[in-house]
């Protein structure tokens, strides 16, 4: 099967992992797999993975860049621009991962008018996502062709649902994102285990006593990290011995650092931009922190769960799906700054129930959450359309 994959990304972000991962699935089980996407900076280390997997590239005109994101003009210009594309690649079926549920409307009706088997893959929904009437209109023909939506959480499907007024729940297919931490990361022993906390520790120039308490997300407003630095304040004395490390970059770096020296964080808290060797931190890490406002179905919170790390994550969209209501870590009501501070103090102080809690977070994790369940049942949809 010939697949065409597109997606609007202009950085290498979630949505664009979920994509890539998709991709070396595909490839791997026979298609042919031609990816459609910007050619930025940003992507570059994308294109270059996904070249290595044995797929091909497309660039896709750029447009303006607003807020980090592709705007790729009005549907009629989107249209006009995925025919050639459609044209030079003549797929078999087509693939779209979506940033944001109207990012893509006018190349998800163009396959929709040529009667192309189209599974749009609806990364993030946020609540009440203003949709236009217009591309409500646009969603309800796309549906009524070779298409199948699917969402990647219970929580977007909802969204999802409401944003574009489906009525029956079937409509939407589910999907949960998966993540694989790295083979070495995945059983490592108790001396490696060991060494990398003494390791961290060192590189970030904090006692060997410390206990780290990890955030991995975008520096970006949604992400709650203003939220987090407002709970540290509220920490009772016990938790003093607690450095707080951020895994990530975007637009709020200055912002933040700002905030982090007036409220006298300078020595607690630790930016370390982009980083690689994620997994090698969790392993690292007592806690994970996850104060974000909405997400999609995260990835760094599945990263967590495998690596058996305790978590104190805000009850926001699919949270509380992945953590089980609370029973595999603990929960607070999004953006509520006093709640992040009871949690954190009660998951600090509780080491060994929360560690009881992150077995079993990471049981579900490693059973549930993985890379091939996604990718199978993403396939699957591509599948079951084609063949209709």
């Amino acid at each position: 099967m010939r697949l065409l994959v597109f997606f609007p990304g202009v950085i290498r972000g979630g949505c664009e992992e979920h994509a890539f991962v998709i991709i070396r699935a595909a490839v791997r089980g026979g298609d042919e797999v031609v990816a459609c996407f910007p050619q930025t900076p940003g992507t570059r280390s994308l294109t270059d993975d996904i070249r290595e997997a044995g797929a091909s590239v497309l660039p896709w005109p750029l447009g303006a860049i607003v807020d980090g994101r592709m705007n790729l003009g009005s549907a009629q210009r989107q249209e006009g621009l995925a025919g050639p594309v459609l044209d030079t690649v003549n797929p078999d079926a087509i693939l779209l991962f979506l940033p944001e549920p109207d990012s893509s409307m006018g190349f998800l009706t163009a396959c929709a008018d040529r009667g192309l088997p189209t599974v749009p893959v609806f990364c993030l929904v946020p609540p009440e996502w203003p949709v236009s009437e217009e591309d409500r209109r646009r969603g309800a023909r796309a549906r009524r062709a070779r298409q199948r939506w699917v969402a990647i959480s219970q929580d977007n499907r909802r969204h999802l649902a409401t944003a574009f007024r489906i009525g029956a729940a079937d409509e939407v297919d589910c999907v949960l994102n998966g993540v694989d931490l790295p083979r070495d990361w995945q059983e490592p022993d108790s001396g490696t285990v060991a060494a990398v906390r003494r390791a961290v520790r060192e590189e970030l120039v904090m006692p060997p006593t410390a206990r780290i308490a990890l955030t991995v997300a975008r520096l970006a407003a949604p992400k709650g990290h203003a939220d987090l630095l407002a709970a540290i304040s509220e920490l009772p004395a016990a938790a003093d011995d607690v450095r707080f490390v951020w895994a990530g970059e975007g637009g709020e770096d200055e912002r933040l650092l700002s905030l982090i020296e007036r409220a006298g964080l300078d020595g607690r808290v630790h930016l370390l931009g982009h980083r690689q060797d994620v997994a090698r931190l969790l392993h690292a890490a007592d806690l994970f922190v996850f104060p974000t406002h909405w997400e999609g179905c995260s990835r760094a919170l599945i990263e967590a769960m495998s690596a058996g790390l305790p978590i104190v994550a805000s009850d926001a969209s699919s949270n509380p799906e992945l953590l089980d209501g609370g029973r595999l870590g603990l929960l607070f009501p999004a953006r509520d700054r006093t709640a992040l501070a009871e949690r954190m103090s009660q998951a600090l102080s509780e080491p060994d129930e929360m560690a009881a809690m992150a077995a079993k977070a990471r049981s579900k994790a490693r059973r549930e959450l993985t890379e091939a369940a996604m990718c199978e049942g993403t396939l699957a949809v591509v599948d079951k359309i084609v063949r209709r």
